[in-house]
């Protein structure tokens, strides 16, 4: 995918997981969906209307109801009944990062326990 300045990127971004996710070859693949930039979208969302870029959008302008909207937006494209785990992110907090990946490693562990029937 290339990056196109006359595409909304989260649009572009949706679309992208949408390819991958409903292809055939990963219709048994478990997701994790790393939402980025938390701490920009936090402090966009009360000057900028979620409506500008989602023109169905109903709720309030704020992080949680935004952030919340946005991970359905992604979520609704699967198929296929993968299970797509998700994680709002802030790459450079590393208190978060540290949590996060803490997060997604106990979440490989349980699948592949769960693969191995352990």
């Amino acid at each position: 995918l290339r990056e196109d300045d006359t595409q909304n990127r989260m649009k572009e971004s949706i679309l992208l997981f949408d390819e991958i996710c409903n292809s055939p070859w990963f219709k048994d693949t478990t997701f994790m969906l790393f939402l980025n930039k938390t701490d920009l979208f936090r402090e966009k969302i009360p000057r900028v209307p979620l409506t500008v870029c989602f023109p169905d959008y109903s709720g309030e302008n704020n992080y949680e109801q935004g952030t919340s909207f946005i991970k359905q937006q992604f979520l609704d494209t699967r198929n296929f009944n993968q299970k797509i785990y998700h994680h709002y992110t802030c790459a450079i907090s590393t208190e978060n990062v540290k949590f996060v990946f803490g997060a997604v490693k106990d979440t490989l562990l349980d699948g592949t326990l769960d693969t191995f029937l352990l």
